[in-house]
């Protein structure tokens, strides 16, 4: 390197030692820099400075020393760089503990090293090569140690997240169980619908089988259609799960569909976005066709329906699947 580049990283590496002595004299006065956003301000400047200056002699060879050359050397500048950005926080924090004060000792350290690494020259004396190993070297290996270390972590923290999450669902899902089973067999209908699509499989064919073997079945779904809290459930047990629903429940779902239609369209008139609403939309759709392949008639509703899905933007799958109906019917 020439006299020039040794002047400029000497700079370098003392500004690094200024900004180093400005974090603890902040550190010790009644009041310094609040959050992480002032500590982060502290932080960049030396530690872009560090950076450069290992880039630098890595970049000219300084380091080609080291057994596996140029690549060894990368290595331990990114490390070196992982543990300073650590070892700093350390500066500006306080009260600190024993462990704290050494880890506080090593960006001095480091830089202390870079001076060493810039004077030493590609071939440095043996001395020189046990310091710098012993400074940089160790503090890279540092470096990628907390690296990996932090990753062990975040992964042990997602796997207990992930178990947890597991656990509370698990819980949830068995109180729902213990409250439909507390239910009993003689409870209104509509208390059953909150249990038709339970995780557990034995459970939920319990509750379906239940639901179906209900007389009263078919006239409370027409009761239910009547209202709102509970028609959405009627809709869903219709198109998800009622199998041979009788042709006679198209008439009183025509009407349903109809009072839906005048709900719907002002809400989906002042919607800039109504292709949001699909999900919301789909079952009653459904439930139609299969109450229409059960035999029963919803030509007029499922016709004015479409018709007016066709002003709208974003809808056309709902419009080809009311189609689809028609067809069917009409064949």
């Amino acid at each position: 390197m020439t006299n020039i580049t040794v002047v400029l990283l000497d700079i370098a590496l003392a500004a690094t030692l200024g900004f180093l002595g400005l974090m603890v004299y902040l550190r010790n006065l009644p009041s310094g820099p609040e959050g992480p956003v002032g500590a982060w301000l502290l932080l960049v400047p030396p530690l872009f400075l560090l950076a450069g200056v290992l880039i630098k002699l890595t970049g000219s060879g300084i380091f080609d020393w080291m057994p596996g050359g140029r690549l060894t050397a990368w290595a331990m500048a990114a490390g070196t760089c992982i543990a300073a950005m650590v070892t700093m926080w350390f500066l500006v924090a306080a009260p600190l503990s024993l462990w704290e004060n050494l880890a506080a000792l090593v960006p001095w350290l480091l830089v202390a090293g870079g001076f060493l690494a810039v004077h030493g020259g590609t071939q440095p004396p043996q001395i020189v090569r046990s310091l710098v190993a012993g400074v940089l070297g160790v503090g890279g290996l540092a470096g990628w140690a907390l690296v990996f270390w932090g990753v062990g972590l975040y992964v042990q923290g997602e796997k207990q997240k992930s178990l947890a999450n597991r656990e509370r669902d698990r819980a949830w899902e068995q109180s729902r169980i213990d409250e439909f089973h507390a239910l009993g067999q003689d409870a209104e209908l509509w208390k059953y619908f909150g249990y038709m699509y339970l995780e557990n499989e034995t459970e939920k064919q319990h509750c379906r089988a239940l639901i179906a073997s209900r007389p009263d079945l078919n006239r409370k779904l027409v009761e239910y259609l009547g209202s709102p809290t509970l028609q959405s459930s009627v809709v869903n047990y219709i198109a998800d799960i009622y199998e041979h629903p009788p042709a006679a429940l198209a008439a009183d779902y025509g009407l349903f569909l109809e009072r839906q239609l005048s709900s719907w369209r002002p809400v989906l008139d002042d919607t800039p976005t109504p292709y949001d609403r699909r999900r919301e939309l789909s079952p009653m759709f459904q439930a139609a066709a299969r109450l229409e392949a059960a035999g029963g008639d919803l030509t007029g509703p499922l016709t004015a329906w479409r018709d007016y899905l066709h002003t709208l933007k974003g809808l056309n799958d709902l419009e080809e699947e009311i189609n689809v109906t028609l067809k069917a019917h009409a064949h």
